[in-house]
């Protein structure tokens, strides 16, 4: 019998771990980084069962070693929450993330959604206090006074935070469940702004938003004097992207896109009445040679 070829034929046969299996361990053994690159490769169920719930409140049990880094920890609660959307208390620590990264209005809507449903749950009602308090300290001061050094400080902090929570957040699953309420066969390219209007929406619940981002470089066709032509096609990384959506009055979030193939996000947001509209533009400063799209925009019951 040939051992060698047996053994590497049981070794191929062997599953491949199961991404949010090794993310809980890496979390349980404080390697948020480790933890942290699992995040994307985790494919959320479109049932959701006591497997999924006992790894969301896993992860958010173990997230607390990882809070030093808020853009990280943010991007783990997140993916929480699409885990066990209707857990109050993976909720709650998904709102420590954003209020961290000073992402207060979503914070309050995601807070008003637990409340709403759970009246007495003690933390949120915490969260609520604090969060009034923190929105408070944010008034703008008046013109010509400077800051403290120390405020100075935790303004760059504050900023370096949500720059790098919106550049490394991964792309949400596709695969958070939900029955689709409303499609939308519009495109939005580079430059575009289009709005569009959802109905049937309940005050304070939590619906998710689709798209498919895309870009790439055009391709360059160069014709030689001997009639023959050469196709030059850049692979280079395309930089200057910002596709945005906005929720009725909600701070702006970000649309992210794929090189080269789609990337699907799915943003959950919070509805603040039976009607919203949804605003979906551009900011990109890319270089002519990119063309940009996104589609496939639905929302769906979370």
């Amino acid at each position: 019998m040939n051992l060698p070829l047996l053994l590497a034929l049981c070794l191929s046969a062997a599953p491949a771990p199961d991404p949010l299996q090794q993310l809980q361990k890496e979390l349980a053994s404080k390697r948020c980084d480790e933890a942290f690159a699992l995040v994307s490769q985790v494919k959320v169920p479109e049932k959701r069962g006591p497997d999924t719930l006992k790894a969301a409140r896993a992860i958010v049990r173990d997230v607390v070693s990882c809070r030093e880094d808020a853009a990280l920890a943010l991007a783990l609660t997140e993916l929480a929450a699409r885990l066990a959307p209707d857990e109050p208390d993976v909720l709650v620590a998904h709102v420590e993330s954003l209020i961290a990264v000073s992402e207060l209005e979503e914070a309050g809507w995601i807070l008003e959604g637990v409340l709403a449903a759970h009246t007495d749950h003690a933390a949120a009602r915490q969260l609520k206090a604090e969060l009034a308090e923190a929105e408070a300290k944010c008034v703008e001061k008046p013109k010509g006074q400077t800051p403290p050094d120390d405020a100075l400080v935790q303004a760059r902090r504050l900023e370096e935070a949500l720059q790098k929570a919106r550049q490394i957040r991964p792309p949400a699953v596709s695969s958070s469940g939900g029955r689709t309420l409303q499609s939308f066969p519009e495109t939005v390219e580079l430059h575009g702004d289009k709005s569009f209007v959802i109905r049937g929406l309940t005050k304070g619940q939590q619906y998710i938003f689709r798209a498919d981002g895309e870009c790439k470089h055009k391709k360059k066709v160069i014709q030689f004097d001997d009639g023959s032509t050469y196709i030059r096609q850049n692979r280079s990384p395309i930089f200057g992207v910002d596709f945005r959506v906005q929720f009725g009055s909600q701070e702006q979030r970000q649309i992210y896109t794929g090189e080269g193939k789609p990337d699907h996000n799915d943003i959950s947001f919070v509805a603040e009445r039976s009607e919203m509209s949804i605003h979906v533009f551009d900011q990109s400063s890319v270089e002519e040679d990119v063309e940009c799209a996104l589609s496939g925009f639905s929302v769906a019951a979370f």
